[in-house]
C-alpha cells in the first residue's frame, strides 16, 4: 500500500456506533456518529468514509470522500458480501429508507451488504445540486423555448461555479466510480464479493466487471442501462415503445378498454390542449403550472412505477379533468434533493452524449417517433445544454467492453419505459456465463420482490448452477 496515501476506515464500538477516521501516519482518531449521515444509530450496521483520488488514472492530488454503510448481523458468520450500486446516475444511497430496506432484506441474513453514495452524490463529496433551481423553473407557466432558455442558464452558471472551485466535472463518471468500488472493497478487506446494480447501477456494475473481474463472485443487473446509445434519443425511443405497450395492454384488457375505450386518442388530445393552455394546480399553497411538455415528462415518470399499466390511464384522465391526486403526487416528488442532477449531467455528458446531435437532428427524431405531440420537458433542454458541462466524451471505441466470464444474472421488465427488454440483450453481449430474464411486469425495476431476492440469493450461493425461477412470470429467457 502506498504510505503517502491516507486511508480512512471505521470501527463499530460496543452499542454506540461511531465513525472513526484513521490516518496511517498515526494522527488522532476522529469520531463521527452515523447520525452525521442522516441515519439513526443501529448495532447492525456501521458507517464509514474512504478517501480516493478524484482521478484514479493519474492519482491526482485532489481527493474526494466516499461514504458508506456496512450492514452486518451481530454474531453471524458471513460469506462473500454484496455491494449495492444505485441508479441515476445521481441517486443517493445513504438514506434512512434505503438503509432500512436492506436491513430488512433476506440477503442480509448471512451476507454483509455494503451501501455507498457514489462520488459527487449525497455524503460522498457531493457536487452542488441544481434540483431546486430546476423545479422553480419547471413550476412556472413557460413555453418550451423559454423553459429551455432558463434551464440552459442554470446549467451554464453551475459550470462557471464548478470551474472557480477547481472541480473537474469530467472526473465524475462511471469508470472513476468503478475504481471507487474496487477501492472500497480492498480497504474493507474482502477477497471476493458480489455486485447488485439497478438501472444506472447496472452500467456501473458492468464497468466494474470489466475493470476488476478477479474479485467478483457474481454480478446481478436489474433493469439494464448499457453503455450504448444517446442520453436523449434513447429515452425518446424507450418512451415511445413503452407507451405503445401500455396502449396495447389497455386495448386488450377488458376492464381498461371499457373504462378508456379511446385512450390513445385522449392522450394526444389532452397534450395538445395543454400546449394551448396550462393547468394551474396549487402545491403547498403555491401555484404550479402544468403544460404539455411537462405533462409528457410526468407520464414518463409514472411509467417507472410497477402499477403503471393501471395508473397511466388514470393520469391521462386527470389531465382531461384538469387536476387530481396523481398529478399532485408527481409534482411534489419531482426534483428531490436526494437526486443530484449535476452528477447526472456529468456522467451522461461523458458517456451518453453525441456532439453531432444538434437541435435540428433532435427535432427530426421527434418527427419520426410516435406519441410525441410535444417535446419531452426538461430532458430535451438539459441535453441541448450538455455540451457545455465539460469537454470530455467517450468515443464509440472507448465504450466497447471486453468479454467477461463472471457469472451474471440480468432481469428486465417487459413494460419498462427507461430500460426496455432490448437493453437486456445489449447488456448480455460478451457475457459468457449469464442468465437474461424478460419479466411480464410494468415499471422500472421492482416487481415480485420476494421471488427475486430468493433467486438472487440462490444465484450468489451457486452462480454456475441452474436457477429455479418458477416464481417469476417470465416472458422470455435468453
Amino acid at each position: 500500500m502506498n504510505k503517502n496515501k491516507i486511508i480512512h476506515f471505521f470501527i463499530n464500538v460496543t452499542f454506540l456506533q461511531f465513525l472513526f477516521v484513521v490516518n496511517l501516519f498515526g494522527k488522532e482518531f476522529k469520531k463521527l456518529p452515523c447520525q452525521d449521515f442522516n441515519i439513526s444509530e443501529n448495532i447492525r450496521y456501521s458507517c464509514g468514509r474512504i478517501e480516493v483520488p478524484e482521478d484514479h488514472y493519474n492519482n491526482s492530488d485532489n481527493k474526494i470522500d466516499i461514504s458508506l454503510v456496512v450492514i452486518n448481523q451481530k454474531d453471524k458468520e458471513f460469506i462473500d458480501p454484496l455491494i449495492i450500486l444505485t441508479g441515476g446516475p445521481g441517486g443517493s444511497a445513504i438514506t434512512e429508507r434505503r438503509v432500512q430496506s436492506w436491513l430488512d432484506n433476506p440477503i442480509s441474513v448471512n451476507r454483509k451488504i455494503i451501501i455507498f453514495d457514489q462520488r459527487g452524490i449525497g455524503f460522498s463529496s457531493p457536487l452542488k445540486n441544481m434540483s431546486k433551481d430546476f423545479f422553480s423553473t419547471f413550476r412556472k407557466d413557460l413555453s418550451f423555448e423559454k423553459e429551455n432558455f432558463e434551464i440552459q442558464k442554470i446549467i451554464n452558471l453551475y459550470v462557471d461555479d464548478a470551474k472557480r472551485k477547481g472541480i473537474d466535472l469530467s472526473k465524475y463518471n462511471t469508470f472513476q466510480s468503478a475504481n471507487d468500488v474496487n477501492t472500497i472493497m480492498n480497504v474493507l478487506g474482502f477477497e471476493k464479493y458480489n455486485l447488485y446494480g439497478g438501472s444506472y447501477g447496472t452500467r456501473l456494475g458492468r464497468i466494474t466487471q470489466e475493470l476488476h473481474p478477479s474479485k467478483l463472485n457474481s454480478v446481478i443487473l436489474n433493469s439494464p442501462n448499457p453503455l450504448v446509445g444517446d442520453m436523449l434519443v434513447s429515452r425518446l425511443i424507450s418512451y415511445s415503445k413503452s407507451l405503445s405497450r401500455v396502449f396495447e395492454y389497455c386495448s386488450s384488457n377488458y376492464e381498461c378498454s371499457k373504462l378508456y375505450p379511446d385512450l390513445k386518442d385522449t392522450y394526444n388530445k389532452v397534450l395538445k390542449k395543454l400546449e394551448k393552455k396550462s393547468i394551474k394546480i396549487d402545491i403547498n399553497n403555491e401555484p404550479y403550472y402544468l403544460n404539455a411538455h411537462e405533462g409528457l415528462y410526468f407520464i414518463r415518470r409514472l411509467l417507472y412505477s410497477n402499477d403503471a399499466l393501471t395508473k397511466i390511464p388514470l393520469l391521462i384522465k386527470e389531465y382531461e379533468d384538469e387536476g387530481g391526486p396523481i398529478i399532485e403526487d408527481l409534482i411534489t416528488n419531482s426534483f428531490r434533493d436526494s437526486y443530484n442532477y449535476a452528477m447526472w449531467l456529468a456522467v451522461e455528458k461523458y458517456e451518453m452524449f453525441n456532439i453531432k446531435y444538434d437541435e435540428k437532428y433532435i427535432n427530426k427524431i421527434y418527427d419520426k417517433l410516435r406519441f410525441f405531440p410535444t417535446k419531452l420537458g426538461f430532458f430535451t433542454s438539459a441535453y441541448l445544454s450538455m455540451n457545455n458541462f465539460h469537454e470530455n466524451t467517450l468515443s464509440k471505441k472507448e465504450k466497447k467492453l471486453k468479454k467477461s466470464l463472471v457469472p451474471t444474472l440480468i432481469t428486465v421488465n417487459k413494460y419498462d419505459p427507461v430500460t426496455p427488454p432490448e437493453n437486456g440483450k445489449i447488456m448480455a453481449k460478451g457475457l459468457k456465463n449469464h442468465y437474461l430474464f424478460i419479466v411480464n411486469e410494468a415499471g422500472h425495476g421492482g416487481g415480485q420482490l420476494e421471488c427475486r431476492y430468493k433467486i438472487i440469493i440462490d444465484f450468489m450461493n451457486n452462480p454456475m448452477d441452474d436457477l429455479d425461477v418458477k416464481c417469476l412470470d417470465i416472458v422470455k429467457r435468453i
